[in-house]
């Protein structure tokens, strides 16, 4: 990809699979009335959290190289 995506739904949020994903955890365990289901879904949520704090800089620093690069062509 030659460029980090903006466009829906990156607009509106920097993760949506993650977040996406999350809610549809939370929506089982909820319709289900699962108690363990909410705290998988807290767990869940928060290994993500770590996985975007980890991932993120990276990201970055790859679509920042990249713009380099096109910037010097």
């Amino acid at each position: 990809m030659e460029a980090k995506v903006l466009t829906f739904p990156f607009n509106i949020m920097e993760n949506p699979m993650y977040w996406g994903s999350t809610l549809v955890y939370l929506g089982w365990a909820v319709m289900n009335a699962s108690p363990t289901g909410l705290v998988l879904t807290a767990w869940v949520a928060a290994v993500y959290k770590v996985a975007i704090l980890i991932e993120s800089p990276f990201t970055d620093e790859v679509y920042r190289q990249k713009e380099k690069v096109m910037k010097k062509n």
